[in-house]
């Protein structure tokens, strides 16, 4: 399995997505998280989201449920 560490941009004000990396473990896709939202913090006070999503085989589409 592997983790994608995704800062979530913002939609009011056209900030972009960016993946942050893909790692095979999750605590480490948490750190690169937590340590964006801090430098983010830092440097800015954006109100982007930092997220890890599993992945758990590469190549593969994954559609989210819109219900």
């Amino acid at each position: 399995m592997f983790y994608v560490a995704v800062d979530i941009g913002c939609l009011e004000c056209g900030e972009e997505s960016v993946v942050l990396g893909i790692f095979e473990n999750e605590q480490h896709a948490q750190t690169a998280c937590d340590w964006a939202e801090k430098a983010q913090a830092a440097n800015w006070g954006g109100e982007h989201g930092f997220r890890v999503f599993p992945v758990e085989t590469l190549g593969t589409v994954t559609l989210p449920d819109y219900s």
